[in-house]
């Protein structure tokens, strides 16, 4: 992936998912992700439904901004946007480049910590910047959201 191999990158993370269903190595988040930088939200749609109680910051997010590339901004969006904020307050944050992401990932994380929004984002940040608009949106609603 990180040498422009992006369809190699990402078949091997789907070949990952058929071989370990259950993905106890966390293969869909990567491959979540990049099926959303690549634009193929179908396959994206199947993989989101084939894990239907995961409720990760690396779900939620990606949810958010798939929901967001199709469907633009409307009322519904805004819901999914701030139920993943609920999930993980800090990933907008390091999206949005108001904290710098470390040298080095956590070795570890837990869920709704720091540390998860920093791996979601070293991940996800090409998802965000290849959907027009998506940083400026969060942008607006993070200072909504801070606002009120």
């Amino acid at each position: 992936w990180n040498f422009g191999e992006r369809e190699a990158a990402l078949a091997i993370d789907l070949e990952g998912l058929l071989l370990n269903p259950n993905d106890n190595q966390g293969i869909r988040y990567v491959a979540a992700c990049r099926l959303l930088t690549l634009g193929r939200d179908r396959e994206l749609g199947e993989l989101l439904e084939a894990y239907p109680d995961e409720d990760s910051a690396f779900f939620a997010f990606t949810r958010t901004l798939w929901s967001f590339r199709r469907e633009g901004v409307s009322e519904q969006r805004r819901q999914v946007l701030a139920d993943a904020i609920g999930v993980n307050p800090y990933v907008p944050v390091y999206l949005l480049g108001r904290r710098s992401m470390p040298d080095e990932l956590p070795g570890f994380y837990g869920e709704g910590d720091e540390d998860v929004a920093i791996h979601y984002v070293d991940m996800g940040i090409d998802a965000w910047r290849s959907v027009s608009g998506a940083l400026s949106w969060l942008s607006n609603r993070a200072r909504l959201a801070q606002s009120s």
